[in-house]
């Protein structure tokens, strides 16, 4: 079941993910607005580029980290000396690609420009210590660095970006974010272990990365269909259709962050019920699993009904075009909110290379309908791709999960999603075109008050939360 130390670690992390999230996207969605969407997509196109470099760099040492240190909090000072000097290794490696990257790079000195300002953050990820914070579930302190991150980046956009002659100061802004957030880290870690010793055993290092290679490769696969349509787009049509979709696109990447906070918030908990409970370990995941399907269908059909009047409002009238394309991607958080926390599940359960092998299904499934569907199709086909993507990698979860003794309530999920869908179409036909508010209303009510009463709610949680209201309104009354 879920503890205080989850609900707390969760709400650090809410807190954190939902106001830095937000700082983030405001700040691009000022960068969409003041650019447009050709250099807008260039710059997605190159975020995109160094966000794969950067995974070659982390190669899965971040949840390796966290999995080993939350098990044996005495190995956390030495899995930090060998950690930190392995990742510096890989960065160097990483420069070199990149650079033979930027010789073939094609003929576009802006976009290549971007990406170099970017490679910034390579040294700052490999000298990265928030895992060292997350494994003792000290979720406060990366909250934090996160907040200053996002701070320095928004100033900066806000403060030096008016018209496209600026389109180099967001890359600046993101590595001078991530430099603040590092040295806040630094701070502290130097405050409890003083000097980290560096442990360069080449053995050693080996050891730990064929543990961590299978999590770091299938990071880099979950980037890919992520981030592969933005790239793909600027590759085979053109930066403008770049732009507008993943202008779009990233309304789905802030929900996606809400949510998966949660997946966070359990994952160090969930490695530890791995080795002394499964079956407690089971009970957690099927109550994340239920929230989050909850809360994903909120957020769905709440994005869905509002998209016509949000995303003009947001981005201006330029990035139209994107809203009947944000009205097919919106539905893929419904299957990466599952997916996520089934994913966490995988590798707290020491499944390394069946999660490597579930993401690379559904990146390889992403790269081919992507090359299909753009070409014919652009922003279209690139939504299609990912929900593709994801849905194939549902499939292969389900089968993966009969085998390792968890036993996901799959009935329970369906169920919701199938309340979701009824209330949805009703609400539409019936409301919808008579009120947008009164449509958002009688949904929000007859959803949650169905899901009450089927129990797929829980009652005692529900009990709990009004309590919990109602004691916060008396004290302050009393106050």
């Amino acid at each position: 079941m879920i503890n205080k130390t989850n609900v707390k670690n969760f709400f650090f992390l809410s807190f954190s993910e939902g106001v830095s999230g937000l700082l983030f996207f405001i700040a691009l969605t000022y960068a969409a607005r003041v650019l447009g969407p050709d250099p807008y997509g260039r710059i997605m196109v190159a975020r995109s580029v160094m966000l794969y470099f950067l995974m070659l760099v982390n190669a899965g040492l971040d949840i390796y980290g966290i999995r080993e240190g939350s098990r044996d909090i005495h190995r956390i000072e030495s899995l930090l000396g060998k950690i930190i000097p392995l990742r510096l290794l890989l960065s160097a490696i990483t420069f070199v690609l990149l650079a033979l990257l930027l010789q073939v790079f094609p003929d576009d000195q802006e976009t290549r420009r971007l990406v170099m300002v970017y490679s910034g953050m390579i040294i700052l990820t490999a000298l990265s210590i928030e895992w060292y914070f997350q494994c003792t579930e000290r979720m406060g302190l990366p909250a934090i660095g996160r907040l200053l991150c996002e701070a320095v980046f928004i100033i900066v956009v806000f403060l030096a970006v008016k018209s496209r002659e600026q389109l180099l100061w967001i890359p600046v802004a993101r590595v001078l974010g991530m430099f603040i957030q590092q040295l806040f880290y630094w701070m502290f870690s130097f405050r409890e272990f003083g000097l980290i010793r560096f442990q360069c055993n080449r053995a050693e290092w080996i050891s730990i990365l064929k543990k961590s290679l299978p999590m770091g490769f299938g990071i880099i696969m979950v980037q890919i269909y992520y981030y592969l349509d933005s790239l793909m787009l600027g590759i085979l049509s053109d930066y403008s259709q770049a732009g507008l979709y993943s202008a779009v696109y990233r309304l789905l990447v802030a929900a996606i962050i809400i949510t998966s906070m949660l997946n966070k918030a359990l994952y160090p908990r969930l490695s530890t019920l791995f080795k002394t409970s499964l079956e407690e370990m089971t009970a957690l995941m099927n109550d994340g699993l239920r929230y989050l399907a909850i809360v994903a269908c909120l957020i769905v059909f709440h994005g869905f009904i509002l998209a016509s009047w949000c995303i003009p409002l947001l981005y201006k009238d330029m990035y139209v075009p994107a809203i009947p394309v944000f009205k097919i991607v919106i539905f893929n958080l419904m299957f990466v909110v599952i997916n996520g926390l089934l994913a966490h599940g995988i590798l707290a359960a020491d499944r390394e290379k069946k999660y490597m092998a579930a993401v690379t299904l559904g990146a390889v499934i992403n790269l081919i309908f992507n090359m299909l569907l753009i070409p014919a199709f652009n922003m279209y086909g690139a939504a299609s791709a990912t929900i593709l993507s994801e849905m194939a990698v549902l499939i292969y979860f389900f089968r993966i999960y009969r085998t390792i003794g968890i036993a996901v309530d799959w009935k329970r999920i369906a169920g919701i999603y199938g309340i979701a869908l009824a209330v949805s179409v009703v609400v539409y036909i019936a409301v919808f075109r008579y009120s947008l508010i009164g449509a958002i209303a009688v949904f929000n009510v007859l959803y949650l008050t169905i899901l009450y009463h089927t129990g797929l709610l829980p009652k005692e949680k529900v009990a709990e939360m009004l309590a919990h209201v109602k004691g916060v309104r008396q004290r302050r009354s009393r106050g």
